[in-house]
C-alpha cells in the first residue's frame, strides 16, 4: 500500500514507524537515474519520479494482517505524522 505524503518526509516517517516495530519501505527512493552508473546518462527531466521517490512510502500489507494489525498501522502512522 503506497502512501503519498505530499512532501519529502518519507524517510523520517519510515524511521518513526520502525521505532514502533512497523516495517515500511521506500521502493522508489533509489531511482535508477540516481544510481552512480547512470548519474551522467543523458535524460529528460523526471519531476514526477523525483517527487514520488521523496514523498512515497509503502506500508505493510499481508493476507495475514487482521483488523487489529491494520488499525495499529493506521493509528501509528497518524501519530508519527
Amino acid at each position: 500500500i503506497a502512501v503519498d505524503l505530499h512532501e519529502p518526509i518519507a524517510e523520517d516517517v519510515r524511521a518513526r514507524l520502525a521505532e514502533h516495530q512497523i516495517e515500511s519501505r521506500r521502493w522508489w527512493g533509489s531511482l535508477a537515474h540516481r544510481m552512480p552508473p547512470f548519474a551522467e546518462t543523458a535524460r529528460l527531466p523526471l519531476p514526477v519520479s523525483e517527487r514520488l521517490a521523496d514523498c512515497e512510502l509503502n506500508l505493510p500489507m499481508s493476507p495475514r494482517m487482521d483488523t487489529h494489525d491494520v488499525e495499529r498501522v493506521v493509528s501509528t502512522l497518524k501519530e508519527v505524522l
